[in-house]
C-alpha cells in the first residue's frame, strides 16, 4: 500500500492504523496493526544503520563545513540511540503501555490495560516469528535501501553527470534523516530540495544540481502517492467479496 500519509502531517499516527483498516477485509486489524508495528521496528533499525554508514562515509571522504559536520554528528548520535533503544526493546520486551495503564485506578483502566497487554504480546510475537519470515523482512528492508540508493545515484548522474557513488549515498542518507525529523511537514515541502542543495554545496558539488535532485524525488513521491490514492479509491468503491 502506497503511503497516503506523505500528504499529511499525521505521519505514523495515521499511517499504520490506516493500513490496518485498509486490509480489514483480509485480516483482523489488531493483528495487522501489530505486524505493522513490528515491521516498523525492523525498518527503523535498517534506517539507523543506513544513516550511520552514509554519515560515516561523509565524514571520511569530504571536508565538511562546521555546521554540516555538527548536523552529521547529531544524526550519528540520534541513530546510535535508535539502535540502542531497539536492542533494549528486543531483549527486555517491556510492556510499557499496559504497565502505565495498569497503574491507573478503575475497572475501565484495567480492561484497557489488558487489551494493550494483548496487543503488546502480538507485537513481540511478530518480532519473534519464524526465522525465515524475519529474514524475508530484513531482505525487503535491505532491498528498499539498495534500490533507493541506485535511484538516487542514477538521477544525480542524469542531472549532473556525477559518476561517483559517494554523493548518492550521502544524499540518500540525508533523505532518511529528513523523513524522520520533518515527518510532520506535509510532503516535506522545501526540506529535501533545500537540504540537498545545501549538502551538495557542502561536499563540493553544484547546489542547483542537489536542488533538482530533491525536486525529481519529490515528483516521484507525488506520482506514487497519486497511484496509491487511485487504488484506494477503486478498492473502496468495489463491493465486498462474496456480495
Amino acid at each position: 500500500m502506497v503511503k497516503r500519509t506523505n500528504l499529511t502531517p499525521l505521519g505514523l499516527i495515521a499511517s499504520e492504523p490506516s493500513k490496518a483498516l485498509y486490509l480489514r477485509r483480509q485480516a483482523d486489524p489488531a493483528h495487522t496493526l501489530a505486524a505493522l508495528v513490528a515491521e516498523n521496528f525492523f525498518y527503523s533499525v535498517s534506517v539507523a544503520i543506513y544513516v550511520i554508514v552514509a554519515a560515516a562515509a561523509m565524514f571520511v571522504v569530504f571536508d565538511l563545513p562546521p555546521a554540516v559536520a555538527r548536523a552529521g554528528q547529531v544524526s550519528l548520535a540520534g541513530m546510535a540511540i535508535v539502535l540502542g533503544a531497539a536492542g533494549w526493546l528486543a531483549i527486555a520486551q517491556p510492556a510499557v503501555a499496559s504497565g502505565l495503564l495498569a497503574r491507573l485506578p478503575g475497572a475501565r483502566a484495567r480492561r484497557l490495560a489488558d487489551k494493550f497487554r494483548a496487543f503488546e504480546a502480538r507485537i513481540y510475537g511478530a518480532t519473534g516469528h519464524r526465522r525465515q519470515s524475519l529474514l524475508m523482512v530484513a531482505g525487503c528492508d535491505v532491498g528498499f535501501h539498495l534500490l533507493s540508493f541506485v535511484e538516487c545515484w542514477l538521477t544525480f548522474w542524469l542531472l549532473a553527470g556525477e559518476t561517483s557513488l559517494l554523493p548518492a549515498l550521502v544524499f540518500d542518507g540525508f533523505n532518511r534523516v529528513a523523513n524522520v525529523v520533518f515527518k510532520a511537514v506535509p510532503l516535506r515541502v522545501g526540506v529535501e530540495e533545500g537540504g540537498t542543495a545545501l549538502l551538495a554545496a557542502a561536499i563540493g558539488l553544484v547546489a542547483s544540481d542537489g536542488f533538482m535532485l530533491g525536486i525529481v524525488r519529490k515528483v516521484r513521491m507525488l506520482v506514487w502517492a497519486g497511484v496509491g490514492l487511485a487504488l484506494t479509491a477503486v478498492r473502496s468503491a468495489a463491493p465486498p467479496t462474496g456480495t
